[in-house]
């Protein structure tokens, strides 16, 4: 099970900067507009954070349920602080992407 965990941190870490990159090639070449194309990579990038948390639940519920110690407690907290960065990593490039995404567009303040 600790396997898990190291698999999980890469795919919380690599995936939000893979859709960056690909949404932000959406708006520079104009197929997408900056709002639609954050709305989507704050969609897509949560998605690992998810699977992770649910993952978490479902294990430990199990062990609530069975009282079979699928995962020990130590790593149950360890995923817990995964999800936490996860988070925090996905709030951080929503705001930059954003933010770059408007100037991408050529938004620049036009009417």
């Amino acid at each position: 099970m600790e396997y898990l965990i190291s698999i999980f941190i890469l795919l919380i870490i690599i995936v939000p900067l893979a859709i960056f990159a690909r949404q932000i090639q959406r708006v520079r070449f104009r197929t997408q507009s900056w709002i639609k194309a954050t709305l989507r990579f704050v969609l897509f990038a949560i998605c690992p954070v998810c699977l992770s948390a649910l993952l978490i639940a479902v294990l430990v519920a199990v062990e609530e349920l069975t009282n079979l110690a699928i995962v020990t407690e130590e790593i149950a907290r360890t995923f817990i602080f995964v999800i936490v960065i996860g988070l925090s990593e996905i709030v951080l490039l929503s705001v930059i992407f954003s933010i770059l995404a408007f100037f991408l567009s050529g938004n620049k303040g036009q009417s």
